[in-house]
């Protein structure tokens, strides 16, 4: 995972890149809990987590419709 591919799916998911800063930035930190797990409490690493999962869900949901579009063409 890295800072790039974050960016990526967040402006995917979302449409465009105007606006993500902040969603980037706690997706950032959800990497940091990542790469640091032994720095935080499992409190800290799960609310640092939530933003990584929601993104995983909504990417995941952009790409079931971006499929069904293709099958539907």
């Amino acid at each position: 995972m890295d800072l790039e591919r974050i960016r990526t799916g967040v402006a995917r998911s979302l449409g465009s890149a105007a606006g993500t800063h902040y969603i980037v930035a706690a997706l950032h930190l959800a990497h940091l809990a990542l790469t640091f797990p032994h720095a935080l409490s499992a409190a800290q690493r799960a609310l640092l987590l939530a933003p990584l999962e929601a993104a995983e869900i909504a990417g995941a949901a952009a790409d079931s419709v971006s499929m069904d579009g293709t099958i539907a063409a």
